[in-house]
């Protein structure tokens, strides 16, 4: 949807994403160039994952950000590990990780 300009708005109990209008359908591959892209207008914001070089290994409670007034939970993760793409699954579906 979006990664370099986001922009977050709040109705009833819902926060939704959405990307930058000039941004929308574009992706930048460093190499290639922009390249157009098929793509989501909007998305539900229902987790957070805040991608670190370094991150616990066991997580000793659950976390949550507020976020356009609203609560969200939130993981801290290694993006570079093999297991992260895993380990965001497992924290959406609702895993204990």
């Amino acid at each position: 949807m979006a990664d370099d300009q986001v922009l977050l708005s709040a109705k009833d109990d819902a926060i939704f994403a959405t990307a930058a209008e000039e941004l929308t359908g574009k992706l930048a591959l460093p190499g290639l160039g922009i390249l157009s892209v098929p793509c989501v207008q909007s998305a539900a914001l229902t987790h957070i994952v805040h991608l670190q070089a370094t991150a616990p290994r066991f997580p000793l409670d659950r976390q949550r950000q507020t976020v356009c007034g609203l609560l969200r939970p939130i993981i801290f993760i290694d993006g570079l590990a093999a297991s992260a793409p895993m380990r965001v699954e497992a924290f959406v579906k609702g895993a204990q990780i």
